[in-house]
């Protein structure tokens, strides 16, 4: 058999090395003759000549197909030649760039869901925490804020004070947390980069900008809280 790099890391095996595998309800010993790359998207991890599961294939129903033309064969003619052929059935016929484009699709969705996961209670959590600076803070300045209405400052002073204070917090934990997600998005980047030279980097712009979105509601709504109870002091 043949396994992917993957396999061959995650087992600990490589070429000349035996493992048991099973075939047909049969648990054989198989020995790998090659390590190949990584493709998901076209083959699994365990790779074995076609000869072994002819009569199995035969009757199994083909799920995804590619096909090569002949020498001198036109892909638009043989695209043509399938779609004849196919004609009547739920099968689509694609060229490899649209292939190729949908399954980007599927992966970036997938990929942008399970950074809504992680994003989520990331930003949530960020935000907890720059609330409960700002309300801290303004609770511990409630004898500078008096000492300031007792010179003469107004309501509305304070209260601006309150808000421009909870404004540079927020401000200084936004610019926090963007070099921190900028340095970690870099060294994503890298690896991916490392071995796949050719891969597109797509920033998602829509959930980062929820996360800022949100904390800055939540900056605004704690400092007018903080700007509350320091008039009321």
């Amino acid at each position: 058999m043949a396994v992917s790099e993957t396999y061959a890391s995650d087992a600990g095996v490589g070429v000349g090395d035996s493992v048991k595998a099973r075939l047909g309800g049969a648990t054989m010993r198989w020995r790998i003759v090659a390590v190949v790359a990584d493709a998901p998207d076209l083959y699994g991890e365990v790779v074995v000549s076609r000869d072994l599961v002819a009569a199995r294939a035969a009757k199994a129903p083909a799920g995804l197909v590619f096909v090569l033309p002949r020498r001198g064969v036109a892909a638009s003619e043989a695209r043509a030649s399938l779609e004849r052929s196919l004609a009547g059935t739920h099968s689509q016929v694609l060229s490899a760039d649209t292939w190729i484009d949908r399954t980007d699709d599927q992966t970036r969705a997938a990929n942008n869901l399970g950074l809504w996961v992680l994003l989520g209670p990331a930003g949530l959590y960020a935000g907890i925490a720059i609330v409960n600076a700002i309300l801290i803070n303004s609770s511990q300045r409630r004898r500078q804020l008096r000492v300031v209405a007792q010179l003469g400052g107004t309501p509305q002073q304070l209260r601006a004070m309150a808000v421009w204070e909870a404004g540079l917090v927020g401000a200084a934990a936004l610019a926090t947390g963007a070099v921190a997600t900028g340095f970690v998005g870099w060294m994503v980047r890298h690896a991916i980069a490392s071995d796949v030279a050719g891969a597109p980097l797509t920033i998602p712009w829509f959930p980062l900008a929820g996360v800022v979105v949100t904390c800055t509601g939540l900056v605004l709504v704690a400092a007018l809280v903080g700007a509350r109870g320091a008039t009321r002091a």
